[in-house]
């Protein structure tokens, strides 16, 4: 397959969210992912979207943009016409503190890195390849639950969905619909996350 194959699978799997993820490669041996996960956010034009997201696209079939949250505007909505300030933009404490301190509540992971070859750093060995050990310390994992409410509301929900999906015969439409739920449940996880609780 194509490199763009093997990118849209590692994608799905680490938006999945699974406890590790392991590949063989040819010139690294085995590489092990542990808590394996991808935080994207892009923005796009209608125009370049055509290539990849026209009706007959695979990606609406295969999962692919099942995992994506896609924010257009509305159908026929004006473009805003508000000018901004002429004057530089500070992002006020109300929004930076919150992210700071989520930031350090989830922490970052120590990286030790070692030399293994002893001659490093000498000229002569400057366009060699450089031998290195790599000692990551475990990523913490902030764990959240659902109550029973938010439990029954995203089956609900998901069923719900499901329904739609059946009774539409939407096709490759389906898996979109079905995951919705999903991404509720994601969003509403983050925003828990953000506020520093362990229940949705």
């Amino acid at each position: 397959g194509s490199p763009l194959n093997d990118y849209l699978g590692i994608f799905k799997t680490f938006y999945d969210g699974q406890d590790t993820w392991e590949k063989d490669t040819i010139g690294r041996g085995s590489e092990k992912v542990n808590h394996p996960y991808i935080a994207l956010l892009a923005s796009t034009t209608p125009e370049d979207f055509k290539g990849v997201g026209s009706k007959e696209s695979v990606l609406w079939g295969d999962g692919t943009f099942a995992r994506f949250i896609f924010v257009p505007p509305m159908p026929g909505e004006a473009p805003s016409k508000i000018r901004r300030e002429n004057a530089f933009i500070e992002i006020s404490d109300s929004i930076k503190n919150p992210l700071l301190n989520w930031h350090n509540r989830l922490g970052i992971p120590q990286i030790d890195f070692t030399y293994l070859s002893a001659d490093f750093g000498k000229e002569e060995d400057a366009s060699k390849n450089i031998d290195l050990d790599c000692a990551i310390e475990s990523l913490s994992v902030h764990k959240i639950k659902f109550s029973n409410e938010a439990h029954e509301a995203y089956y609900n929900y998901q069923q719900a969905l499901e329904d739609v999906a059946f009774d539409n015969n939407m096709g490759k439409m389906n898996a979109n619909y079905t995951r919705l739920s999903i991404n509720a449940a994601r969003i509403a996880v983050l925003f828990a996350s953000f506020d520093g609780y362990n229940t949705v």
